[in-house]
């Protein structure tokens, strides 16, 4: 789409005013019949595709009225000239002002008023915590904001924080004793650290260090991670244990559960419902990936700490808040707070990852109850609509859920899921950074000295610079590699290149960081044997390179190098950018002055930026060289490119990049994506919400207005003071559990074999239904979508009990039953045309060139009705091909009495 031209500086911020930069869409879902699950109207599908095709994104303030916001220049003593990077202090936030950010957004159709209060909830606070000690010994606790932590930004509304609090750079791990630096803070301190915290409106959860450590190390670092990073392990441990073992073998004396003997096993099959239930038990044998042994420990971790998170929520919610999840971490957190507060409150979940396709996703054993607990929430965002793809995805079809474009409040379409009755709203909003406060960084005189000190000791070299995790995803081996096969082809360049390479230490990604560093290591003594002193590598840890150490080695290097090999919100090309943005005002003419020697010219050397084609912000980096890491060979030409660029087009790719980083600002992200789960649909006045499900199973209902939920202490109140009763019980699903493949697999069965013998009803069912039907004052009916055959085979013989089948187009009134499996009943029709099967040959004909060309599919024939299934066929193209047979059988057997659905 044509970008459209940049708003003016008071333009406000609403869903009405768009601009690129920033994705926003929601899909609303159809319903679809549970027979065919396919889309009734035509229309709807030119709405999609005319809607993806017209996306629509946030338009924000112009980058002069963000950057003319106060903020205080960040103070600290200048460091010495001796470069280490990364291991100088950090420049002390304290004198930074909270409000270093844009204005906020004027008034609009829906706006953001500063009596509108949120709840932001992430893993760690975004605050940095000092403990010193006073004259006397007493520990004395103060706090500063964690400015490079997405969630610091100032707002004008209310906003109350809540997470853990990270001190010493705690993790969760177990440390040895209480006085290590992983034990977190003392819990006689704690009540110190919340005093400490109150000002900044910071509520911090207190867990168990070590569940939190099995839940953040174990499950969400070793489990998670790689899974939505699309990385599938068929053997998985579990990852990192926190306190350093692998196997799980210091967690309890309790071995994993083994797998019932053979004999047992036997004897359990023989009752399907009790082999059911047996292994529906979440027990698995050993600790391989599954849902037993040690993952199923870690999996009870993760949901104790989001258990956790929602006990302190619910203290601080008030009535018409806001609540705003971040974070993988807390994925089932939105189906604990639905139970508490979901009719009250709009509650939304942001990812800063990837979402990893379809086929990844499902070797996640708990992988329902992680879709579920995403959509008890209102509002799901991702950073790009290809993530939102991919969660769209798993819902249809691991869930069976549909989506599309509903309307919204403002005239326009939002993209969202349909789910019980509801609408999940979808955004693919990118986020970005504060742009004054990477300025006012860049200005501060510590930053400049490290910034000359960096160019002087590679004086008269290209400086290219990378920054990494050490960790397998971030491909760090796969630069070293393309700069090594760039110097064998290109060997005058040898000695004029030196590539800084930042390793970030990773502990919690235990055998993958150790693996990682070592195989760093080694290709760079390979290289600098063959090319000495071409790679310079060192390793820190995150509190060594933190935001000034960052920005001077930016602003010190030519080339900055991303080779994620999948890489969520990655905000190093932006930084970098900002770096070198005086690159574009200083201008082309100025920079010719200087290299041919005019003193009065000022040189600013102008960088570029090699981004992964994996990395979430080469979405929204357009002038960055693009490249796939895999391909080493690509690597080396985008060296060669970046180095053969003259400063026009070097100038001109810096612009591009500034036109987002400047437009998009952190608050700006926030602010939109705040907006939009403001103006989600709820509690309307055609819908009311009720509350189904136990434990991660809990889902909440969108129901019609009137909707009373079942109250079963009026029911029984009822039940015994009424003289004549009417109980019409459904058969499938309520009364007969035909849910699992087992059901699925006798249907099939009963469908290609008329011989096939039906399961037996349960005894116990059937002494329930005969007492029930044996009191004179209860008139009791079993209603069925199977044929007449089936439901008298199971339930014929019961005593005054009605049937009706086919869903009533035949029925049977209670009787007594004179013996026989049918019991001598009667049965009536609702409708005579029902008697007309002429029709029959016909739409068989056609519905077995479907099924023989949709596999999974199959044919389903009672007396009324002639069923084409696909359940178990591909989601979407059983859906397209059932749309296409809906099509032909309509046109073809329109002269018929017959209704084709």
């Amino acid at each position: 789409p044509t970008t459209p031209s940049p708003p003016a500086p008071d333009e406000p911020l609403s869903p009405r005013s768009l601009q690129h930069g920033v994705e926003f869409m929601c899909i609303g879902g159809l319903n679809m019949d549970s027979t065919t699950s396919s889309m009734r109207s035509s229309s709807f599908r030119g709405t999609f595709a005319k809607h993806l095709n017209r996306r629509r994104s946030y338009s924000f303030a112009s980058s002069e009225a963000s950057e003319s916001s106060p903020t205080t220049s960040p103070s600290g003593s200048p460091t010495n000239k001796h470069v280490k990077f990364g291991f100088d202090e950090p420049i002390p936030p304290s004198s930074v002002a909270p409000d270093h950010v844009s204005t906020p957004p004027s008034k609009s159709n829906l706006d953001l008023l500063s009596s509108d209060g949120v709840i932001v909830v992430s893993i760690f606070l975004p605050i940095i915590l000092h403990r010193t000690e006073s004259q006397t010994g007493s520990p004395v606790w103060t706090a500063d904001w964690d400015y490079e932590n997405l969630l610091s930004m100032s707002t004008h509304m209310r906003v109350t924080r809540v997470g853990t609090v990270k001190w010493r750079g705690w993790h969760g791990n177990f440390g040895q004793s209480k006085d290590s630096p992983e034990s977190g803070v003392p819990m006689e301190e704690r009540h110190l650290v919340e005093r400490c915290l109150a000002p900044f409106n910071c509520v911090p959860v207190w867990c168990d260090v070590k569940i939190f450590g099995e839940a953040y190390n174990g499950f969400c670092k070793g489990i998670l991670w790689p899974v939505f990073h699309n990385v599938s392990s068929v053997y998985n441990y579990g990852g990192v244990d926190a306190d350093g073992g692998l196997d799980g073998s210091k967690h309890g004396d309790a071995a994993p559960p083994h797998p019932p003997a053979e004999s047992e096993m036997s004897e359990t099959m023989s009752n399907s419902s009790d082999f059911s239930n047996h292994y529906d038990s979440d027990h698995a044998a050993g600790p391989i990936h599954g849902d037993g042994g040690r993952q199923a420990h870690l999996w009870s971790a993760y949901t104790q700490i989001n258990k956790q998170f929602s006990d302190v929520i619910v203290q601080h919610f008030n009535e018409g808040d806001l609540i705003w999840i971040h974070g993988f971490q807390l994925l089932v957190l939105p189906s604990m707070l639905s139970r508490k507060v979901g009719r009250l409150a709009k509650i939304g979940l942001f990812l800063h990852t990837p979402f990893p396709s379809s086929e990844i996703f499902r070797t996640l054993w708990c992988r329902e109850d992680i879709l579920r607990g995403m959509l008890n929430a209102d509002q799901v965002g991702f950073h790009l609509y290809e993530y939102a793809r991919h969660f769209l995805t798993c819902c249809r079809r691991l869930l069976g859920l549909t989506y599309g474009m509903i309307p919204d409040t403002h005239g326009g379409h939002n993209l969202a899921i349909d789910t019980n009755g509801r609408q999940v709203t979808i955004t693919s909003i990118h986020a970005g950074v504060e742009t004054p406060l990477l300025k006012k960084c860049l200005d501060h005189s510590s930053t400049a000295e490290k910034v000359n000190a960096i160019r002087e000791q590679f004086k008269g070299k290209i400086i290219m610079g990378a920054i990494d995790r050490l960790e397998s995803l971030k491909g760090t081996p796969l630069k070293i590699l393309g700069l090594e096969r760039f110097l064998d082809k290109r060997p005058e360049y040898r000695e004029k290149i030196v590539l800084v390479q930042i390793g970030i230490s990773a502990f919690e990604r235990g055998d993958d960081y150790k693996t990682t560093k070592a195989e760093v290591i080694s290709i760079v003594e390979r290289v600098n044997s063959k090319y000495p002193n071409t790679v310079q590598f060192q390793e820190c840890s995150e509190s060594e390179m933190r935001l000034n150490q960052r920005m001077a080695l930016l602003s010190a290097v030519d080339i900055v190098m991303i080779s994620s090999l999948r890489d969520g919100f990655n905000r190093l090309p932006l930084e970098f950018c900002v770096a070198h943005q005086d690159a574009v005002q200083v201008g082309i003419d100025n920079y010719a002055r200087a290299m041919a020697g005019d003193r009065s010219a000022v040189m600013v050397r102008p960088g570029v930026c090699i981004l992964s084609e994996f990395a979430s912000s080469a979405r929204v980096m357009r002038g960055s060289i693009h490249i796939n890491p895999w391909k080493i060979a690509e690597i080396a030409h985008a060296i060669e490119c970046s180095l053969s660029m003259d400063v026009d087009e070097h100038r001109r790719r810096l612009k591009y990049d500034m036109e987002f980083v400047k437009r998009v600002t952190t608050q700006r992200w926030a602010l939109a994506v705040l907006l939009d789960l403001k103006g989600v649909k709820k509690n309307t006045e055609g819908q009311q919400y009720s509350g189904a499900g136990l434990g991660l199973g809990f889902r909440l209902l969108g129901m019609e207005k009137g909707f009373n939920s079942l109250d079963t202490t009026q029911v029984s109140k009822s039940y015994r003071t009424s003289h004549k009763r009417l109980i019409m019980l459904d058969y499938g699903g309520t009364i007969i559990n035909d849910s699992g493949d087992k059901e699925g697999l006798m249907k099939f069965m009963l469908s290609t074999d008329k011989e096939t013998k039906r399961a037996k009803i349960q005894e116990e069912l059937i002494s329930t239904l005969t007492s029930l039907c044996s009191d004179p004052r209860n008139h009791v009916f079993v209603v069925s979508g199977k044929e007449r055959s089936a439901i008298t085979e199971t339930l014929g013989a019961v005593p005054n009990l009605g049937l009706a089948a086919e869903h009533g187009m035949y029925y049977s009134w209670p009787h007594q039953a004179t013996g026989g499996s049918e019991g001598g009943r009667k049965w009536e029709i609702m409708h005579s045309g029902g008697q007309d099967r002429s029709w029959r040959p016909t739409a068989l004909t056609i519905m077995e060139v479907y099924t023989s060309r949709t596999h999974g599919s199959y044919i389903e024939q009672t007396e009324s009705k002639v069923l084409w299934q696909y359940k178990d066929a591909d989601p979407e193209f059983g859906a397209l091909q059932s749309k296409e047979l809906e099509d032909h059988l309509t046109s073809v057997l329109k002269s018929f009495n017959v209704e084709v659905l």
